[in-house]
């Protein structure tokens, strides 16, 4: 589903389902005949035209959940929401940076902590033509690895050349 929303008309959207996966799956001496869950999810533009070297530049806000009935799957529910701007900062239209956070409910059959938590910020940078250098930060203060794991903190780049 798709609207606009407010004197801006901020475009939104919002999607659901479901899923069936058929046949015996197995993890660490745990059977399951099939599984199923949902999803749901969601972004809203708040604002448009922050940055006046940018007509469109704005900042959207999404949202993210699934569950599962899984006794094999590593995880059975995650929760996620985060922001994102676009075309924050001068005259670089292209741009694009956000941060966000993940919640999931890990398989008690398979990990002995309940949950994890994720941490993540990016910024998107355009090099030229369809080519963008992305630099991202992760932070996992609870991985599910182990409850006395301790937290993790990871760094990325990823190079992305559209064609």
């Amino acid at each position: 589903v798709n609207w606009l929303l407010g004197e801006g008309d901020h475009p939104g959207q919002f999607g659901i389902g479901l899923w069936q996966q058929t046949g015996v799956l197995t993890a660490r001496g745990i059977s399951q005949d099939g599984t199923g869950g949902f999803y749901l999810f969601g972004s809203q533009r708040v604002a448009y035209r922050l940055n006046p070297s940018v007509k469109n530049s704005s900042i959207s806000v999404f949202y993210q959940v699934g569950a599962n009935n899984s006794q094999t799957m590593p995880m059975t529910q995650y929760y996620g929401a985060g922001i994102t701007g676009f075309a924050l900062i001068g005259s670089r239209e292209s741009d694009s940076m956000g941060m966000g956070v993940g919640l999931t409910k890990l398989n008690p059959n398979l990990f002995e902590r309940q949950y994890e938590l994720m941490f993540q910020a990016y910024y998107q940078a355009h090099l030229f033509a369809t080519t963008f250098l992305q630099p991202t930060v992760t932070y996992i203060p609870t991985p599910g690895a182990s409850p006395t794991t301790p937290g993790a903190l990871a760094g990325t780049l990823r190079l992305t050349v559209v064609f």
